[in-house]
Protein backbone atom coordinates (compact mmCIF):
# COMPACT_ATOMS: atom_id res chain seq x y z
CA UNK A 1 0.00 0.00 0.00
CA UNK A 2 0.99 3.50 -1.00
CA UNK A 3 1.78 5.69 2.03
CA UNK A 4 -0.80 8.41 -0.06
CA UNK A 5 -3.18 4.79 0.39
CA UNK A 6 -2.33 4.40 3.66
CA UNK A 7 -2.63 7.62 4.61
CA UNK A 8 -6.16 7.68 3.77
CA UNK A 9 -6.95 4.56 5.40
CA UNK A 10 -5.83 5.58 8.53
CA UNK A 11 -8.36 9.02 8.33
CA UNK A 12 -11.62 7.12 7.58
CA UNK A 13 -10.52 5.22 10.61
CA UNK A 14 -11.76 8.50 12.55
CA UNK A 15 -15.39 7.16 12.35
CA UNK A 16 -16.54 3.95 14.01
CA UNK A 17 -20.28 3.96 11.84
CA UNK A 18 -19.70 2.33 7.94
CA UNK A 19 -22.29 4.84 6.70
CA UNK A 20 -20.17 7.80 7.83
CA UNK A 21 -17.08 6.40 6.47
CA UNK A 22 -18.43 5.99 3.39
CA UNK A 23 -20.13 9.73 3.97
CA UNK A 24 -16.34 10.57 4.45
CA UNK A 25 -15.03 8.63 1.51
CA UNK A 26 -17.15 10.59 -1.02
CA UNK A 27 -16.30 13.90 0.03
CA UNK A 28 -12.54 13.43 1.22
CA UNK A 29 -11.30 10.30 -1.35
CA UNK A 30 -8.83 11.46 -4.17
CA UNK A 31 -10.49 11.64 -7.99
CA UNK A 32 -10.45 9.00 -9.93
CA UNK A 33 -9.30 10.46 -13.06
CA UNK A 34 -8.58 13.95 -14.04
CA UNK A 35 -9.06 15.72 -18.02
CA UNK A 36 -6.58 18.47 -19.39
CA UNK A 37 -8.45 21.55 -19.29
CA UNK A 38 -10.37 23.59 -16.39
CA UNK A 39 -8.93 22.52 -12.74
CA UNK A 40 -11.99 23.85 -11.67
CA UNK A 41 -13.96 21.82 -13.84
CA UNK A 42 -11.96 18.44 -12.40
CA UNK A 43 -11.14 19.13 -8.70
CA UNK A 44 -7.78 17.62 -7.64
CA UNK A 45 -6.74 15.79 -4.35
CA UNK A 46 -6.14 18.94 -2.66
CA UNK A 47 -10.08 20.35 -3.34
CA UNK A 48 -11.04 16.93 -1.96
CA UNK A 49 -9.01 17.07 1.13
CA UNK A 50 -10.20 20.78 1.82
CA UNK A 51 -13.76 19.65 2.02
CA UNK A 52 -13.35 16.96 4.46
CA UNK A 53 -11.86 18.94 6.45
CA UNK A 54 -14.31 21.24 6.22
CA UNK A 55 -16.95 18.65 7.23
CA UNK A 56 -15.12 17.31 10.34
CA UNK A 57 -17.35 18.71 12.56
CA UNK A 58 -20.57 17.45 11.10
CA UNK A 59 -18.93 13.83 10.58
CA UNK A 60 -18.06 13.80 13.75
CA UNK A 61 -21.97 14.72 14.99
CA UNK A 62 -23.12 12.02 12.59
CA UNK A 63 -20.76 9.50 14.22
CA UNK A 64 -22.29 9.55 17.24
CA UNK A 65 -25.61 8.51 15.78
CA UNK A 66 -25.26 4.71 15.37
CA UNK A 67 -28.56 4.57 13.43
CA UNK A 68 -27.51 7.07 10.72
CA UNK A 69 -28.55 6.49 7.77
CA UNK A 70 -31.11 4.11 8.99
CA UNK A 71 -33.60 4.10 6.26
CA UNK A 72 -32.72 7.24 4.30
CA UNK A 73 -31.62 5.23 1.42
CA UNK A 74 -32.46 1.60 1.79
CA UNK A 75 -35.90 3.50 1.07
CA UNK A 76 -34.44 4.04 -2.33
CA UNK A 77 -35.61 1.86 -5.51
CA UNK A 78 -32.45 2.04 -6.67
CA UNK A 79 -29.80 0.15 -4.62
CA UNK A 80 -26.92 0.35 -7.23
CA UNK A 81 -23.32 1.42 -5.75
CA UNK A 82 -23.43 4.32 -8.26
CA UNK A 83 -27.24 5.41 -6.66
CA UNK A 84 -25.52 5.26 -2.85
CA UNK A 85 -22.50 7.18 -3.90
CA UNK A 86 -25.11 9.84 -5.29
CA UNK A 87 -27.27 9.65 -2.28
CA UNK A 88 -23.86 10.32 0.14
CA UNK A 89 -23.28 13.06 -2.32
CA UNK A 90 -26.94 14.68 -1.45
CA UNK A 91 -25.96 13.68 2.17
CA UNK A 92 -23.10 16.05 1.92
CA UNK A 93 -24.72 18.85 -0.32
CA UNK A 94 -27.86 19.03 2.18
CA UNK A 95 -25.27 19.57 5.20
CA UNK A 96 -22.18 22.19 3.78
CA UNK A 97 -22.99 25.32 4.62
CA UNK A 98 -20.80 26.37 1.77
CA UNK A 99 -22.96 24.48 -0.74
CA UNK A 100 -26.87 24.87 -1.76
CA UNK A 101 -28.70 21.84 -3.67
CA UNK A 102 -30.91 23.94 -5.87
CA UNK A 103 -32.07 20.48 -7.51
CA UNK A 104 -30.70 17.12 -8.33
CA UNK A 105 -31.38 14.11 -10.81
CA UNK A 106 -33.05 17.17 -13.29
CA UNK A 107 -34.09 15.34 -16.45
CA UNK A 108 -33.36 17.03 -19.87
CA UNK A 109 -36.07 15.87 -22.60
CA UNK A 110 -36.89 16.93 -26.36
CA UNK A 111 -40.33 17.00 -27.65
CA UNK A 112 -40.17 14.74 -29.92
CA UNK A 113 -42.68 16.19 -33.39
CA UNK A 114 -44.73 13.00 -33.26
CA UNK A 115 -45.72 13.65 -29.79
CA UNK A 116 -44.06 12.19 -26.23
CA UNK A 117 -40.96 13.47 -25.32
CA UNK A 118 -37.50 11.53 -25.70
CA UNK A 119 -35.06 11.71 -22.15
CA UNK A 120 -31.78 13.11 -23.19
CA UNK A 121 -30.28 12.67 -19.78
CA UNK A 122 -30.27 14.10 -16.17
CA UNK A 123 -28.51 16.48 -14.89
CA UNK A 124 -27.13 15.00 -11.49
CA UNK A 125 -26.56 18.21 -9.07
CA UNK A 126 -27.39 21.70 -9.73
CA UNK A 127 -25.16 23.62 -6.61
CA UNK A 128 -24.77 27.33 -5.53
CA UNK A 129 -21.15 27.73 -4.24
CA UNK A 130 -21.56 30.36 -1.69
CA UNK A 131 -17.90 31.26 -1.53
CA UNK A 132 -17.55 31.42 -5.32
CA UNK A 133 -20.74 32.50 -6.04
CA UNK A 134 -20.86 30.39 -9.12
CA UNK A 135 -24.48 27.78 -9.98
CA UNK A 136 -22.97 24.76 -10.96
CA UNK A 137 -23.55 21.27 -12.90
CA UNK A 138 -22.30 18.80 -10.66
CA UNK A 139 -21.53 15.56 -12.41
CA UNK A 140 -20.98 12.30 -9.62
CA UNK A 141 -19.46 8.94 -10.64
CA UNK A 142 -17.81 6.18 -8.89
CA UNK A 143 -16.22 3.36 -10.70
CA UNK A 144 -13.81 0.60 -9.98
CA UNK A 145 -11.58 -0.44 -13.18
CA UNK A 146 -8.57 -3.48 -13.08
CA UNK A 147 -6.26 -2.93 -15.83
CA UNK A 148 -4.97 -5.43 -18.31
CA UNK A 149 -1.20 -5.85 -18.97
CA UNK A 150 0.63 -4.35 -21.05
CA UNK A 151 0.21 -1.03 -22.22
CA UNK A 152 -1.88 1.93 -19.95
CA UNK A 153 -4.42 2.61 -22.67
CA UNK A 154 -7.80 3.33 -20.54
CA UNK A 155 -9.40 0.78 -22.97
CA UNK A 156 -7.45 -1.56 -21.38
CA UNK A 157 -8.96 -0.95 -17.65
CA UNK A 158 -12.47 -2.60 -17.49
CA UNK A 159 -15.17 -2.99 -14.75
CA UNK A 160 -15.80 -6.55 -12.82
CA UNK A 161 -18.27 -6.68 -14.98
CA UNK A 162 -16.31 -6.87 -18.10
CA UNK A 163 -18.79 -4.35 -19.45
CA UNK A 164 -17.87 -0.82 -18.56
CA UNK A 165 -14.14 0.71 -19.97
CA UNK A 166 -12.34 4.06 -18.34
CA UNK A 167 -12.04 5.39 -21.92
CA UNK A 168 -15.90 4.99 -22.75
CA UNK A 169 -17.03 6.39 -19.17
CA UNK A 170 -14.72 9.54 -19.57
CA UNK A 171 -15.61 10.02 -23.62
CA UNK A 172 -19.37 10.09 -22.44
CA UNK A 173 -18.62 12.19 -19.81
CA UNK A 174 -17.08 15.01 -21.85
CA UNK A 175 -19.36 14.50 -24.81
CA UNK A 176 -22.29 13.74 -23.76
CA UNK A 177 -23.14 14.53 -19.75
CA UNK A 178 -20.70 17.74 -19.51
CA UNK A 179 -22.52 19.12 -22.37
CA UNK A 180 -26.02 18.65 -21.80
CA UNK A 181 -26.61 21.92 -19.68
CA UNK A 182 -25.80 23.76 -22.86
CA UNK A 183 -28.64 21.80 -24.99
CA UNK A 184 -31.60 24.29 -25.21
CA UNK A 185 -33.85 21.78 -24.18
CA UNK A 186 -31.72 22.24 -20.80
CA UNK A 187 -31.04 26.03 -21.01
CA UNK A 188 -35.15 26.19 -20.88
CA UNK A 189 -35.72 24.09 -18.02
CA UNK A 190 -33.06 25.63 -16.16
CA UNK A 191 -34.69 28.76 -17.15
CA UNK A 192 -38.40 28.11 -15.63
CA UNK A 193 -36.65 27.56 -12.56
CA UNK A 194 -34.49 30.80 -12.98
CA UNK A 195 -31.23 28.65 -12.75
CA UNK A 196 -28.04 29.96 -15.04
CA UNK A 197 -25.32 27.13 -14.77
CA UNK A 198 -21.57 28.92 -14.44
CA UNK A 199 -20.21 25.65 -14.91
CA UNK A 200 -19.72 22.15 -14.41
CA UNK A 201 -17.43 20.14 -11.96
CA UNK A 202 -17.24 16.56 -12.46
CA UNK A 203 -16.87 14.37 -8.98
CA UNK A 204 -15.78 10.88 -10.27
CA UNK A 205 -14.68 8.50 -7.55
CA UNK A 206 -13.57 4.60 -7.04
CA UNK A 207 -10.46 2.84 -7.33
CA UNK A 208 -7.84 1.43 -10.09
CA UNK A 209 -6.86 -2.25 -9.69
CA UNK A 210 -3.24 -3.29 -11.25
CA UNK A 211 -2.39 -6.74 -11.45
CA UNK A 212 -0.14 -8.48 -9.12
CA UNK A 213 2.88 -8.83 -9.96
CA UNK A 214 3.02 -6.60 -12.36
CA UNK A 215 4.32 -2.99 -13.07
CA UNK A 216 1.85 -1.80 -15.33
CA UNK A 217 1.69 1.95 -15.98
CA UNK A 218 -1.24 4.33 -14.87
CA UNK A 219 -3.77 5.10 -17.53
CA UNK A 220 -3.27 8.76 -19.18
CA UNK A 221 -6.15 10.29 -17.40
CA UNK A 222 -5.58 8.57 -13.53
CA UNK A 223 -5.46 11.67 -11.25
CA UNK A 224 -2.01 11.54 -9.86
CA UNK A 225 -3.31 10.68 -5.86
CA UNK A 226 -5.83 8.18 -6.90
CA UNK A 227 -6.75 5.23 -4.72
CA UNK A 228 -5.11 1.77 -5.88
CA UNK A 229 -5.55 -2.17 -5.59
CA UNK A 230 -4.25 -4.64 -6.93
CA UNK A 231 -6.36 -7.93 -8.91
CA UNK A 232 -5.14 -11.97 -9.26
CA UNK A 233 -6.59 -15.09 -10.32
CA UNK A 234 -7.79 -17.43 -8.01
CA UNK A 235 -5.08 -19.54 -9.39
CA UNK A 236 -2.40 -17.28 -8.32
CA UNK A 237 -3.88 -15.79 -4.85
CA UNK A 238 -2.04 -18.02 -2.39
CA UNK A 239 0.84 -17.57 -4.32
CA UNK A 240 1.39 -13.65 -4.14
CA UNK A 241 -0.38 -14.03 -0.43
CA UNK A 242 0.06 -17.33 0.79
CA UNK A 243 2.73 -16.27 3.24
CA UNK A 244 1.65 -12.67 4.04
CA UNK A 245 0.34 -13.83 7.62
CA UNK A 246 -2.48 -11.36 6.85
CA UNK A 247 -6.50 -12.08 7.42
CA UNK A 248 -8.94 -12.00 4.78
CA UNK A 249 -12.61 -11.22 4.13
CA UNK A 250 -14.82 -10.52 0.83
CA UNK A 251 -16.51 -7.49 0.92
CA UNK A 252 -20.21 -7.17 -0.25
CA UNK A 253 -21.04 -4.68 -2.98
CA UNK A 254 -21.70 -1.97 -0.44
CA UNK A 255 -18.69 -2.14 1.38
CA UNK A 256 -16.45 -1.13 -1.53
CA UNK A 257 -16.23 2.57 -0.57
CA UNK A 258 -14.84 3.34 2.34
CA UNK A 259 -11.83 1.26 4.75
CA UNK A 260 -13.11 -1.24 6.51
CA UNK A 261 -12.56 -2.20 10.51
CA UNK A 262 -12.11 -4.85 12.53
CA UNK A 263 -15.67 -6.72 13.73
CA UNK A 264 -17.57 -5.59 10.87
CA UNK A 265 -19.50 -7.69 8.23
CA UNK A 266 -20.61 -10.84 10.45
CA UNK A 267 -17.30 -12.28 10.34
CA UNK A 268 -16.14 -13.37 13.59
CA UNK A 269 -12.59 -14.87 12.71
CA UNK A 270 -11.33 -14.17 9.66
CA UNK A 271 -9.75 -16.88 7.49
CA UNK A 272 -5.20 -16.75 6.39
CA UNK A 273 -5.26 -17.07 2.54
CA UNK A 274 -5.13 -20.43 1.98
CA UNK A 275 -8.30 -21.31 3.89
CA UNK A 276 -9.91 -18.19 2.54
CA UNK A 277 -8.82 -19.13 -1.17
CA UNK A 278 -10.86 -22.72 -0.90
CA UNK A 279 -14.16 -21.09 0.21
CA UNK A 280 -16.51 -21.82 -2.10
CA UNK A 281 -17.94 -18.71 -2.22
CA UNK A 282 -14.34 -17.68 -3.65
CA UNK A 283 -13.02 -20.79 -5.31
CA UNK A 284 -16.67 -21.48 -7.43
CA UNK A 285 -16.97 -17.41 -8.31
CA UNK A 286 -18.03 -16.89 -11.37
CA UNK A 287 -17.61 -12.87 -11.23
CA UNK A 288 -14.54 -11.28 -9.42
CA UNK A 289 -15.00 -10.92 -5.77
CA UNK A 290 -13.17 -7.32 -4.33
CA UNK A 291 -11.74 -8.57 -0.96
CA UNK A 292 -9.75 -6.79 1.62
CA UNK A 293 -6.18 -8.02 3.79
CA UNK A 294 -6.65 -7.28 7.52
CA UNK A 295 -3.89 -7.38 10.49
CA UNK A 296 -4.15 -6.14 13.88
CA UNK A 297 -8.17 -5.35 12.90
CA UNK A 298 -6.78 -2.78 10.32
CA UNK A 299 -7.34 -2.78 6.64
CA UNK A 300 -4.15 -3.55 4.88
CA UNK A 301 -4.42 -4.66 1.42
CA UNK A 302 -7.39 -4.42 -1.18
CA UNK A 303 -7.67 -5.92 -4.38
CA UNK A 304 -9.91 -8.47 -6.39
CA UNK A 305 -9.51 -12.14 -6.93
CA UNK A 306 -10.88 -13.43 -10.43
CA UNK A 307 -12.14 -16.36 -11.58
CA UNK A 308 -9.20 -18.34 -13.46
CA UNK A 309 -10.98 -18.15 -16.58
CA UNK A 310 -12.09 -14.60 -16.38
CA UNK A 311 -10.56 -12.25 -18.48
CA UNK A 312 -10.18 -9.01 -20.48
CA UNK A 313 -12.05 -8.72 -23.84
CA UNK A 314 -9.60 -8.90 -26.74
Amino acid sequence: MRASDRHFTELMRCWLNPGVRDLAWAIGSPPLARLPGDSASWPDETWYSKQLQRCTAVLDRLDADASWPGEAFSRSKDQRLGAYFEFLVGQWLDRDERFELLASNLPVRKRLKRGGRETLGELDFIVRDALTQRTEHWEVAVKFYLGDAPGSDPAHWIGPGRKDRLDVKLARLVEHQLRLPTLPEARAGLHQRAIKIDGSRVLIKGRLFYPAGNALEPPPAAAAGHLRGWWVRHGQFTRYFGASGWRWRRLTRGEWLAPVLAGEGGDDQLPEACEFAARKDISAASWPRMVVAMCDGIETSRGFIVPDGWGLPQ
